[in-house]
C-alpha cells in the first residue's frame, strides 16, 4: 500500500478511536472528509463566517453529549448576530473554476490550511463551558 494511502487508513483509525473513547464530551473538528460515511455522519456542518471569521471552509463536528454550535444570523432584540460577509469562495489561479478551498494570503500552505479559526473557537469554549457547567 501506498504512504499516502497507508496514511489515511492511520488517520481514519485514529479517528474512529477517539469517536468511540469512554469520554464524556467530545468534539471531532474536521474539514469535508472520507470520516462522515465511513466512521459516522458527522452532526454539524459550519462555515467560519458563522462566527465571525470571513472565510468559507466547510468544516464538519463530530458532537458526543454536545449541542450543535449556535449562531446568529441577525441581530434580534436578544442576540447580537455572529455572522459576518464571507468573502466569497476563491478562484483558482488560471481558470474560473470556482472552489470553496481555503487559502491564507494567496498561499497555499497545509499547515495554514489546517489551523482552526478564532471564532470559532471562541464559540466552542464559551457555549460548551457554558453547557457543561449546567449540565
Amino acid at each position: 500500500m501506498q504512504g499516502r494511502m497507508r496514511k489515511r487508513l492511520e488517520a481514519l483509525d485514529f479517528f474512529a478511536k477517539l469517536w468511540e473513547a469512554d469520554i464524556p464530551y467530545i468534539c471531532l473538528e474536521n474539514p469535508k472528509s472520507c470520516a462522515s460515511p465511513v466512521i459516522a455522519k458527522y452532526t454539524q456542518q459550519i462555515q467560519p463566517y458563522f462566527f465571525g471569521d470571513p472565510y468559507l471552509k466547510t468544516t464538519w463536528l463530530w458532537l458526543k453529549n454536545l449541542p450543535k454550535l449556535k449562531h446568529i444570523n441577525e441581530n434580534t432584540i436578544f442576540e447580537q448576530k455572529t455572522y459576518v460577509e464571507p468573502i466569497g469562495y476563491l478562484v483558482q489561479s488560471g481558470s474560473n473554476y470556482k472552489t470553496n478551498k481555503f487559502e491564507i494570503k494567496g498561499v497555499r500552505n497545509n499547515k495554514k490550511r489546517a489551523k482552526s479559526f478564532p471564532g470559532i473557537a471562541k464559540a466552542m469554549a464559551e457555549q460548551w463551558t457554558e453547557y457543561i457547567k449546567n449540565n
